[in-house]
């Protein structure tokens, strides 16, 4: 009986390249189960603005767009899906993984149910479809071992979804599947889940390639049959040493590997147990990595990336490896050779530089920008090459910004903000006014790598306070802020009377009149009478208990020395007896 395996459903690996210009809400996502034959449709969708390009990778394809639809056809029980999320104006980008079960309702079946399959007696395979289990005419083609079956003398096919031994012989045990049309608009063809038939109860095995090759993923899968109505469950075991490889995955009896290293060998042992009857039964097969290594296949990886001036950078080989030789080089220049347990470093790294002659990894001590660079590591034995891109940066120091002047008038002045570091490499520059970022518009200009701001025209709005934010992927700093006096006014002008809007009085109120002004520096108020000039200065005129003949049109004249500008604004007062 083949083991009742449990579902796993949209177990997301996500790989995560944290930069700015995309936040960490990608997901691919899909409704209901994945069925073999049944068409699903599969969305990746992030929250990064602006729109992003999706590229998907599964099975050895790719597409692109932010769906997909895919039918699976039933040669695998779980797929990997990847969808690769580009921001194109940042041009940062982030991956996710789903690993995705696909469900498979075409079985191979023993009929009747409770038979157990013996040598010399009859038995019938059944290539069941539970979508719809009534479905006679359904052609079918059957496969043992994953070729196609030829009947032989003590075989038939009957009603088409069935195939009938006449006496078991001990060579048709083997592992058997049908290929059948499962009922969907596009009548899709589906391989069935496979039915191990044996004569041993506790029948255990592995089937997959003997011999593998470095680079190329190559699958393995644990049948058992293990004695009817017995739950079994299986284990995969590594005795000989994890594998070690480029991806490694294990899912339920299915094991996916792709190897890294030539001339070595893998145990696999599949151990299928029932611990309610404390049975079990096992099965181990012996894997030989052959061919040369594959390109691509090791990765340098470096502790850290980029690095700070100063500090120490390893960079070791992954999956890790056994190298007898080799040598290290930056660009065309070399850095260390080693054969066995001696190593030779040249005078460029000397006392800087040294390599782990059992793994090959190197490191550098006291790290420069100068050290930035391609790092390249070769070896003969095992042959490989592999490289990793460094860079090596200073760290942001004593940001301060320069003016040419604080005080400018509105409209007639431009204002000049440059930005600096006392040291820093490969350093970017953001302009905040008090906590709002600075870009590039109309009146706002950022040059020379935006370490220079400039506002022409400035108004009043302009006046700051002004900082400049300058970092690079190691560190970051923060100047000290900048404000502009700007002159302007006086404008906006408005006289109210008694608090009021009102014109219009009885004879013997009290007015009081208020002349208001935009302006800086504040303004000189002059009031005036018909025309005339009136003894009074400041924003108040006071009139008490007025008389007809002082209706009339009050002006209020306003004058900004720093600005030479003037303005003024007239209200006509009317008093009478009645109003």
């Amino acid at each position: 009986m083949i083991p009742n395996w449990k579902n796993l459903y949209g177990v997301l690996l996500v790989a995560l390249m944290g930069a700015p210009g995309l936040e960490a809400l990608e997901q691919i996502s899909w409704t209901g189960e994945v069925t073999a034959g049944f068409t699903t449709t599969f969305t990746c969708s992030s929250s990064c603005f602006p729109n992003c390009i999706y590229t998907w990778s599964f099975m050895g394809r790719t597409a692109n767009g932010s769906a997909i639809s895919w039918t699976p056809d039933g040669r695998d029980n779980t797929v990997e899906l990847q969808c690769n999320v580009l921001n194109p104006e940042t041009g940062v980008s982030r991956s996710i993984t789903s690993i995705v079960e696909i469900k498979n309702r075409v079985s191979v079946q023993i009929s009747p149910p409770n038979t157990v399959p013996s040598l010399n007696q009859s038995l019938d395979l059944v290539c069941h479809d539970a979508s719809s289990p009534s479905s006679q005419g359904n052609q079918v083609v059957w496969y043992k071992d994953g070729q196609k079956v030829t009947l032989r003398d003590n075989m038939q096919l009957l009603q088409n979804t069935l195939l009938h031994f006449d006496s078991l012989l001990p060579s048709d045990a083997g592992f058997y599947q049908c290929e059948a049309y499962v009922p969907t608009v596009h009548q899709t063809k589906v391989f069935s889940l496979g039915f191990l038939l044996s004569f041993d109860p506790w029948n255990v095995s592995i089937s997959g390639p003997d011999a593998v090759f470095p680079g190329r993923l190559s699958k393995f899968t644990c049948l058992t049959s293990c004695t009817l109505n017995v739950d079994c469950t299986v284990k995969w075991q590594f005795r000989g040493g994890f594998p070690i490889g480029t991806y490694f995955s294990v899912h339920e009896n299915e094991l996916k590997w792709t190897p890294s290293i030539p001339g070595t060998f893998q145990n696999f042992t599949c151990v299928a147990e029932n611990a309610a009857v404390g049975r079990s039964a096992e099965a181990t097969k012996m894997v030989e990595v052959k061919g040369v290594l594959a390109s691509g296949a090791v990765e340098v990886q470096p502790s850290i990336n980029p690095a700070v001036v100063g500090s120490t950078v390893t960079l070791s080989l992954s999956p890790s490896a056994t190298l007898n030789s080799g040598s290290w080089a930056v660009g065309e220049s070399l850095i260390l050779t080693w054969l066995g347990d001696q190593q030779a470093v040249f005078p460029s790294h000397t006392g800087r530089a040294s390599v782990n002659v059992l793994t090959g990894a190197l490191t550098l001590t006291s790290v420069k920008v100068a050290d930035s660079g391609v790092y390249v590591v070769q070896s003969t034995n095992p042959q490989l090459k592999a490289n990793v891109s460094i860079t090596v940066l200073e760290p942001v120091s004593n940001v301060t910004l320069r003016t040419t002047q604080t005080n400018l008038l509105e409209f007639n002045s431009s204002a000049v903000i440059t930005c600096s570091v006392s040291s820093g490499s490969s350093v970017s520059f953001l302009w905040l006014n008090d906590s709002s970022e600075v870009t590039a518009r109309d009146r706002v200009q950022l040059t020379n790598g935006n370490s220079t701001l400039t506002i022409v025209n400035i108004t009043r709005y302009d006046q700051g306070p002004f900082r400049c934010h300058v970092f690079n992927p190691v560190s970051n700093g923060t100047s000290d802020s900048v404000n502009f006096t700007i002159s302007y006014g006086p404008d906006n002008m408005a006289i109210t009377v008694n608090g009021q809007n009102t014109t219009s009085f009885t004879i013997g109120s009290n007015l009081t009149m208020l002349c208001s002004a935009q302006s800086n520096p504040p303004a000189q108020l002059q009031w005036a009478y018909r025309g005339e000039l009136v003894n009074t200065t400041g924003p108040l005129l006071k009139l008490f208990s007025v008389s007809e003949h002082q209706s009339g049109p009050y002006s209020c004249l306003a004058f900004n020395n720093r600005t030479d500008l003037n303005n003024t604004i007239t209200t006509h007062i009317m008093i009478a007896s009645k109003l």
